[in-house]
């Protein structure tokens, strides 16, 4: 599904089968890019997600907020 609220940050994994994105809706998104859909959504972010990191071994996923409050 699309939506119209900006996207601020997205990686791809280390082993490049997933696209992770984030950005003004406060939703981190897991995209499957092997089967092309999405796996995870992870709602509860305050702040809109400026950035996203994936840890090597793709164990851990690191998300970064805006300072200001929504």
């Amino acid at each position: 599904k699309g939506d119209s609220k900006m996207i601020h940050a997205f990686v791809i994994t280390p082993d490049k089968t997933h696209l992770i994105f984030g950005g003004e809706d406060c939703v981190l998104r897991v995209y499957d890019l092997i089967n092309m859909k999405m796996v995870h959504q992870i709602e509860g972010y305050l702040r809109p997600i400026q950035t996203i990191a994936v840890s090597p071994f793709q164990n851990l996923i690191a998300v970064g907020t805006d300072k200001k409050q929504k």
